[in-house]
């Protein structure tokens, strides 16, 4: 049968990318061996470059970054966390604490030359005592702790006797010296031993003796903390305020940030000081130093957590 060049021609670019049929392919090949003119266009569309599929892979590599951003995002969130967590425990057991009578005082015990020696528990880690009047009748005390020994430790006193140390051991300390470390002696003729609340420095329990109440402190206790953490959270929720009403603009960000920073350092302060809003012997300064080295992998935390959340919510 014979078929027009015009015929062919059709079927040509089919035939080229053996897309036709085993029919149309034997009509195409038998027409080509009497027709040089179709033969050279076939081979012209053979030799020629196959035309590149133009495949849009931006929206897929958009994806790609989104998902690596969020992956990285989420283990930085992850370990400033645990580095938040373990700063702050670490000083959060080693803070401070001033002990109630209860857990700071085993008994009292009258020496045979008259001197008083309270007996400490445990728990204790230091005493502070003196006078609470104008005479040497009444005596104040004070014990204090830290939260690991009153969490994890126990009550009762493992130190060894004075007497029952090796002679090695009493050489290198005194016997004053070490019974402090068990308890605390009171000067013969004191009439009445009171024990001191840590928040107020007055007089609390008596805990031996008889009289009255004295008025005079013997701790200095301050309220610097108070300001402190009132100062950092009214900053903290005026700058967010002030993100939320400009947070079409955008620089919205900025109050976030600067409200994450003064909360961060203000709960990093009181976490570190074991929740205490008084202050005594310099405490403030010490508490305020840890309280900013805690703040800064807390507010990163927070930085990383909130991008996180704005990722999220795209």
């Amino acid at each position: 049968m014979k078929v027009s060049c015009n015929v062919i021609r059709d079927l040509l670019p089919l035939y080229a990318e053996k897309l036709t049929s085993p029919d149309s392919n034997r009509l195409v090949e038998e027409h080509l061996t009497d027709c040089p003119e179709c033969s050279r266009q076939l081979s012209v569309m053979q030799k020629a470059a196959p035309m590149p599929v133009e495949v849009d892979t931006d929206p897929l590599e958009k994806i790609r970054q989104v998902m690596r951003k969020r992956w990285v995002l989420t283990a930085l969130t992850a370990v400033l966390l645990v580095v938040t967590i373990v700063c702050q425990g670490v000083l959060l057991l080693d803070a401070t604490v001033y002990l109630t009578p209860e857990q700071a005082v085993e008994s009292v015990e009258v020496k045979e030359n008259g001197d008083l020696f309270i007996h400490a528990t445990g728990y204790v880690n230091g005493y502070s005592a003196t006078s609470m009047g104008e005479t040497e009748d009444a005596w104040g005390i004070v014990a204090t702790s830290n939260l690991q020994k009153l969490w994890f430790g126990s009550r009762e006193n493992s130190i060894v006797p004075y007497e029952e140390l090796p002679e090695l051991v009493k050489h290198d300390m005194s016997g004053e010296d070490y019974r402090f470390a068990s308890g605390m002696t009171i000067p013969a003729g004191v009439k009445t031993v009171w024990y001191c609340d840590g928040n107020t420095g007055k007089a609390d329990t008596l805990l031996w003796g008889e009289g009255e109440i004295p008025q005079r402190p013997i701790l200095s206790v301050g309220h610097e903390f108070v300001v402190y953490h009132a100062l950092l959270l009214t900053l903290a929720v005026l700058s967010g305020v002030a993100a939320y009403l400009l947070r079409k603009k955008w620089f919205a960000s900025v109050g976030v940030y600067l409200a994450m920073a003064f909360a961060s350092v203000s709960v990093s302060t009181f976490v570190v000081s074991a929740g205490q809003l008084v202050s005594r012997y310099g405490e403030f300064m010490e508490h305020v130093q840890e309280g900013l080295l805690c703040a800064i992998p807390m507010f990163l935390t927070l930085v990383c957590g909130y991008q996180l959340y704005r990722l999220n919510r795209r």
